[in-house]
């Protein structure tokens, strides 16, 4: 099963770039399509983590 995760933060968070060599996990800005789980979050920063298991099934 695969779950889609986001962070809240007070502070900005670094991003992680997908390294398809090392391929653990990641973290990205929202894309337009994910803006809607903003009203979830009472932080600022908001980010997207992502790991392989999620990417696979998109490559």
């Amino acid at each position: 099963m695969c779950f889609t995760l986001y962070v809240g933060a007070s502070i900005k968070l670094p991003l992680i770039e997908w390294n398809k060599d090392h391929p653990v996990v990641h973290t990205a800005n929202l894309q337009d399509y994910e803006l809607g789980v903003l009203n979830r979050f009472t932080l600022p920063y908001v980010l997207y983590i992502g790991s392989d298991q999620v990417l696979w099934m998109w490559f």
